[in-house]
């Protein structure tokens, strides 16, 4: 039994009776792919919240001890209590759309890449369920890889129309570049027309896409390379000179070395991963 199974089991009247609160991520939860349905997920947070109030007691009472005025003690633990409790359900509230976002681009940046593969199988007259099947065992796809499996088991495992399956899928996706392309192949079959060409017109364009983005990125990267070597780089040098003149000159300022040591060891470490999370959030070849 996982969490969210022995959540739901726990406050399952709860979470039925008030799950209409979190109705906004109903669609972010789906496309999400999180094996929660809204009323379970729900229990998830309403069990955190009670987990995590002996812990904020305790914290509670922690300010009680630090603090002689009884009434500000209270006042302290109450505001942190609330800090808390609106924290946690901040970030269930948003949790999902964060998941969906991080598949949609993993989507995206292999996209360009999934369509050539297809337009391929199509060509070799390779019927849809196959066409999925093998897309799906190439696991650097990841979330397009996952979705094509889920497509061809429910053509050959639930007896689904591919039309049908297809559609279910595009439904369910974060991505809509990838809906697109799955809803143009529904017409495609249903219609009779030519899956190699229409999988060919999608996959150029797909690239030209991704060519754009990799041209924007370079760009990207020359500003970003410009501002860590004058902020970073530069801006450490000159605060290590300009404290050491002012220490020579002053005849010595006590914890000027401590001051000299958190920048190079603090300052400059934590600025450059803050670039490098930068430099990859931004990146197109992220998959």
């Amino acid at each position: 039994m996982n969490f969210g199974e022995f959540s739901y089991k726990l406050v399952h009247n709860i979470a039925k009776k008030y799950s209409y609160f979190f109705k906004g991520i109903k669609e972010d939860l789906q496309i999400s792919n999180l094996p929660h349905s809204l009323e379970e997920y729900f229990a998830m947070m309403i069990v955190s919240i009670l987990f995590s109030t002996p812990l904020i007691g305790v914290i509670a009472f922690f300010f009680y001890t630090l603090i002689d005025d009884l009434v500000l003690s209270i006042i302290s633990g109450f505001v942190f209590y609330s800090i808390v409790l609106v924290g946690i359900i901040a970030l269930f509230y948003v949790y999902p759309s964060q998941v969906a976002s991080g598949r949609k681009k993993k989507i995206d940046n292999s996209l360009h890449f999934a369509a050539i593969y297809m337009q391929t199988l199509a060509g070799t007259g390779a019927p849809p369920h196959i066409l999925f099947r093998i897309l799906g065992s190439f696991e650097e796809f990841s979330e397009i890889a996952d979705i094509s499996r889920k497509i061809s088991r429910d053509i050959e495992m639930f007896g689904l129309d591919p039309v049908e399956a297809i559609n279910r899928a595009a439904e369910k996706t974060p991505s809509s570049n990838l809906r697109e392309l799955l809803l143009g192949m529904r017409s495609t079959i249903t219609s009779g027309g030519d899956l190699k060409k229409y999988l060919e017109e999608k996959a150029n364009a797909f690239v030209n896409e991704f060519r754009r983005k990799l041209e924007e990125f370079t760009k990207l990267l020359a500003v970003y390379m410009e501002i860590y070597i004058t902020m970073v780089i530069v801006g450490s040098v000159l605060a290590l000179v300009l404290t050491t003149i002012m220490s020579i000159i002053s005849g010595g300022i006590v914890g000027i070395e401590t001051l000299q040591i958190l920048i190079v060891t603090v300052g400059l470490p934590m600025m450059s991963g803050i670039f490098i999370l930068l430099i990859k959030s931004s990146s197109p070849t992220e998959v």
